[in-house]
């Protein structure tokens, strides 16, 4: 069944493009731990409606998919572009 959510405005969801966000291991597969990672958001993802963030430890620049209640869960609240995000929370 096609999903009925309305999508989420492109314009919008660029200007979230540099959102610090700390992200706890166990959000990976495999992880069990809780220790916090840095990381930003690189890019939005139109067609699958979710930001694409990395790691700021990361060489290899890969990219992670995530929906916008992990946006919302594991945005960094002491960040400057925070307040970019504090009113859809």
């Amino acid at each position: 069944m096609a999903s009925t959510a309305k999508p989420i405005d492109k314009e919008w969801a660029e200007s979230l493009i540099g959102l610090c966000m700390k992200v706890p291991d166990n959000w990976w597969v495999g992880y069990s731990t809780f220790t916090l990672n840095d990381a930003g958001i690189h890019s939005f993802d139109e067609p699958w409606q979710k930001w694409n963030i990395s790691l700021d430890t990361q060489d290899d620049n890969e990219l992670y998919l995530v929906n916008y209640d992990a946006v919302c869960e594991y945005a960094n609240k002491e960040a400057s572009t925070f307040d970019d995000l504090i009113y859809l929370i």
